[in-house]
C-alpha cells in the first residue's frame, strides 16, 4: 500500500521570474521531507521556466501549459495531489522557515478538522523598501466568513478528502478561495486555528485590483452581507490607484499606518 505524504504543497505561476525562485526555495529548504510538491506554470515567457528548471530535481511535478485563470491552474494541481493535507503557496508567497515541521505536530492534534489555518506575515513594498507585519485570524470561524475572507489562504490547509467530496474551486477571477471556504462553513467543515506563522504574503495581488473588489461585492450582495459602507471602500480604492498619484497616495496611507501602529510593523533586511 502507498504511503501518502503529509503534505501536497502547490505552486501555481505564470510570468513569475521575479518572485519564484524565493517561493520555490521556501518549500525545499523546509527540514522535513514528508511532502510532496507541484508546481503548474500556466505558459509563462519571461524567464519562469529556467528558473524552475534549476530545481527540478526537488519538484515532484511539473507542467506547463495554457490554462484559464488561477482556479483552473489550482483545480488541475489538486488532481495530481496525493497528500494528505493540499496547501496552495503561489509564486510571491513563501513559507517560513521549518513550518512544515513545526505544524506537523500540531496537525497530529487536528485530525477532526477539514482545515488547519494559522498567523500570516504581511509583506509590503514601498519603494526599495520592505516591510512586515503580521496577520492574526480569529480563532473561531463563524458568519463573517460571508463577508470575506477570516485568514490568508497561504497559510491554510485543507483535508485532501474535502476536494474529493465537494470538488474543486469555482473558476471565477480572485474569490475563488474564498468561496471554497464558504462551501466549506456551510457544509459544517471543522476549522481549526494554530498560532503560528506559516507563510509570507507579498501584498499588492489579483485581490487588490479594481476587478477583485468588484467581484467580491458581488458575492457579499450575494450572500447578503454587502453593506453601503462597502461603496466607500471601492472609491478609496479608486483614490489610491488613480494613476498620476497611486505611488505617492500608497506610500502615505501606509506610512501613516506604520506612524499610528508602529510596534506592529518590522522593516525586512534588503535581500
Amino acid at each position: 500500500m502507498e504511503t501518502k505524504p503529509l503534505y501536497s504543497i502547490v505552486t501555481v505561476v505564470y510570468n513569475g521570474a521575479e518572485h519564484i525562485e524565493k517561493t520555490i526555495l521556501s518549500v525545499i529548504r523546509q527540514n522535513f521531507s514528508d511532502k510532496q510538491f507541484i508546481v503548474i506554470d500556466g505558459g509563462s515567457t519571461d524567464g519562469t521556466l529556467d528558473i524552475i528548471q534549476k530545481y527540478k530535481d526537488k519538484i515532484d511535478y511539473f507542467s506547463s501549459e495554457r490554462d484559464n485563470g488561477i482556479f483552473d491552474a489550482m483545480n488541475k494541481a489538486i488532481e495530481v495531489c496525493n497528500g494528505r493535507y493540499i496547501a496552495f503557496l503561489n509564486a510571491g508567497d513563501y513559507y517560513e522557515p521549518n513550518v512544515l515541521s513545526n505544524l506537523s505536530v500540531q496537525l497530529s492534534n487536528a485530525d477532526k478538522a477539514g482545515v488547519v489555518y494559522g498567523n500570516t506575515n504581511l509583506i509590503i513594498a514601498l519603494g526599495q523598501k520592505r516591510y512586515s507585519t503580521m496577520i492574526s485570524p480569529r480563532a473561531m470561524i463563524d458568519d463573517q466568513i460571508l463577508i470575506g475572507p477570516m485568514f490568508c489562504h497561504q497559510s491554510s490547509f485543507v483535508k485532501r478528502e474535502l476536494f474529493d467530496d465537494f470538488g474543486g474551486f469555482e473558476n471565477v477571477g480572485i474569490t475563488g478561495d474564498w468561496l471554497y471556504f464558504v462551501k466549506l462553513y456551510n457544509r459544517g467543515i471543522i476549522f481549526k486555528y494554530v498560532d503560528i506563522t506559516i507563510a509570507n504574503y507579498l501584498e499588492g495581488g489579483a485581490s487588490t485590483t479594481a476587478a477583485g473588489f468588484k467581484e467580491s461585492f458581488e458575492y457579499k450582495k450575494k450572500f447578503g452581507t454587502f453593506r453601503f459602507r462597502d461603496n466607500f471602500k471601492l472609491l478609496l480604492f479608486y483614490i489610491k490607484n488613480f494613476q498620476p498619484t497611486k505611488v505617492i497616495l500608497n506610500l502615505i496611507l501606509w506610512k501613516t499606518k506604520m506612524i499610528i501602529h508602529k510596534n506592529k510593523y518590522t522593516k525586512l533586511d534588503d535581500e
